[in-house]
């Protein structure tokens, strides 16, 4: 659903990116049923989606790499720490625009080694509302709540990754809003 969400929410504010998945089960399995029904709401198909097991050279060859969970960040650190300036929960960047950081992505890789820096060793510990939960298991109506959360952060990150300003900081989540710009983005790539 991410994968998806995020190409669009790129797509309405014309940044070109390449945007994969993968996770650290085995690949080739196809989207969960609830999945496929939640994003047909939202006019996307993913019925065609199989999932990949990220691999290093996946991992330490991406601009960016957006996590689901702190948890998820952590085992990529401990698989290849030198992706970790790179990877930020979806939550994390989605706020990160109203944090003391400076964010205009002229050069994605100077952006995330700010935005990096600026992390406390703490953000990465526990849990925290920059993590969205994993649905797979859970109900529907769970999927479709996991759904709108994630629709809501990749807007935002879109306008990040776009140059777009953004609100001031609300409290995380009352931040989630996008601005709809005609005028023509950099171009930046993105991995997922």
């Amino acid at each position: 659903m991410a994968e998806a969400l995020l190409k669009r929410a790129l797509a309405k504010v014309d940044v070109e990116a390449n945007v994969s998945s993968a996770g650290f089960l085995e690949g080739g399995r196809p989207a969960d049923d609830h999945a496929i029904e939640v994003m047909h709401s939202y006019g996307i198909d993913i019925s065609g989606h199989r999932s990949q097991e990220v691999t290093r050279p996946q991992a330490v060859v991406q601009d960016l790499i957006l996590t689901m969970t702190r948890g998820h960040i952590r085992q990529l650190d401990e698989l290849w720490p030198e992706a970790r300036s790179r990877t930020f929960t979806i939550g994390s960047l989605a706020t990160a625009g109203t944090g003391p950081v400076s964010l205009e992505p002229d050069d994605l890789d100077d952006w995330t080694e700010k935005l990096s820096a600026s992390r406390d060793a703490n953000d990465l510990i526990g849990t925290g509302p920059d993590e969205t939960r994993d649905p797979i298991g859970r109900p529907r109506r769970i999927f479709a709540i996991t759904a709108q959360q994630l629709e809501k952060r990749c807007r935002v990150i879109a306008d990040l990754l776009a140059g777009n300003p953004l609100p001031g900081k609300t409290n995380g989540v009352d931040l989630f809003q996008s601005l709809d710009h005609p005028e023509t983005r950099p171009v930046v790539r993105v991995e997922f």
